[in-house]
């Protein structure tokens, strides 16, 4: 997973971001914030999940796996 062959560049400036956190605390507003901030014409989308707990490593699987299936994420 960390072979160096497997890593892609990444894009100077992205058109969509996707975002994997829980919504009910605070670090879905923080990314958000600083996100738009620092590039406000990129669209973000989220994809929430559990992100503690022993179902946590399923979910967040789960939710990375939605976002590339919806497609249009540039990182």
């Amino acid at each position: 997973m960390f072979d160096e062959s497997r890593k892609r560049s990444l894009p100077e400036f992205p058109k969509v971001i996707g975002v994997v956190t829980s919504v009910s605390g605070a670090v879905l507003h923080d990314i958000t914030t600083v996100i738009t901030r620092r590039y406000p014409l990129v669209d973000i989308l989220v994809s929430p999940t559990l992100v503690q707990g022993d179902s946590a490593p399923e979910n967040i699987v789960q939710a990375i796996n939605d976002l590339n299936v919806g497609g249009g994420l540039t990182l």
